[in-house]
């Protein structure tokens, strides 16, 4: 091989590098957004259960009351 061929061979090992470099940093975004959409939903999720538990304390506490109420009023 003369320098010529060693300088094309070179060119397009470069040339395949760079497009497995290409793909992993569009892989990679990928991925990311992924990873984004999962934290918004858990997100949303949590509010959620924190919304019901919320609810859920309130009925207690509600109820709590409305216990404690009737009992002073047996006395």
């Amino acid at each position: 091989m003369d320098i010529v061929d060693d300088l094309q061979v070179q060119l397009e090992q470069k040339h395949v590098e760079r497009s497995k470099t290409e793909f992993e940093i569009q892989t990679l975004k990928e991925e990311l957004q992924l990873m984004h959409q999962a934290k918004e939903f858990l997100d949303e999720e949590h509010e959620t259960i924190i919304a019901a538990e919320t609810e859920a304390n309130e009925y207690l506490l509600s109820s709590l009351n409305e216990s404690i109420v009737n009992i002073r009023e047996d006395f």
